[in-house]
């Protein structure tokens, strides 16, 4: 029902414990346990029998930083930050293991908040805000279970939309029209429409008590 706005987040966290870990086959140079590339990109800290640890910092091809946070014994612990390719912070939060806990802020590109909430197990849990690009409030929702029950939105110009789970549902993406359908008792429910950057519709789907029902694409 929502469209995902963490993909540069989640491919940072894959690049993080995955490509970074073993020297020795990546692109560039290896000087004990200090520096190291991979596909243009770098990271700087230190390697313990030959896996991170302590503190490490990671830059894209053009030497901008895009993350900083703590590793022990190779997985990735404590107080993480990521920041998008111009140097705005994208997102701050704890890991456990490689997993996101606790509470964690998202931010857009413009630098203002896009989101807040609280992970368990990198599952989002209890209630979580959304907001515009603008800061206007967009969303609140709550999550329990690997479900999300949307509870308040608003329009972009700040008038309500779904008011205590009930109502018609408009969802914007960077400014586009992505989704529309309805929600009752904070669930999805009747006939959704899904739409492009273009503003064909790409997907319809029926949903009774949040539950799709059927899924068909125009062709």
């Amino acid at each position: 029902m929502r469209l995902t706005q963490y993909f540069p987040l989640i491919l940072s966290i894959i690049l993080l414990t995955g490509c970074f870990s073993k020297p020795g086959v990546q692109e560039g140079y290896y000087e004990n346990g200090k520096f190291y590339y991979w596909n243009g990109s770098m990271g700087v800290g230190d390697l313990v029998t030959e896996k991170k640890e302590g503190e490490w910092r990671f830059y894209n091809e053009m030497r901008q930083k895009i993350s900083q946070g703590t590793f022990v014994q190779d997985s990735m612990l404590g107080h993480w930050q990521f920041w998008y390719a111009g140097g705005t912070l994208e997102s701050e939060g704890d890991f456990n293991n490689n997993r996101r806990v606790g509470f964690w802020k998202f931010y857009h590109p413009n630098g203002a908040q896009m989101s807040e909430g609280s992970f368990e197990k990198a599952e989002r849990v209890g209630k979580w805000t959304f907001w515009y690009d603008t800061g206007q409030m967009q969303e609140v929702r709550r999550y329990a279970n690997g479900l999300n029950y949307l509870l308040n939105s608003w329009y972009p110009d700040g008038t309500p939309m779904v008011v205590d789970g009930n109502g018609n549902f408009e969802y914007y993406w960077q400014g586009n029209l992505a989704e529309v359908g309805a929600y009752q008792d904070s669930m999805a429910t009747g006939h959704w429409q899904l739409f492009d950057a273009n503003g064909n519709v790409r997907d319809e789907i029926d949903y009774v008590k949040g539950v799709p029902q059927n899924r068909d694409t125009p062709q």
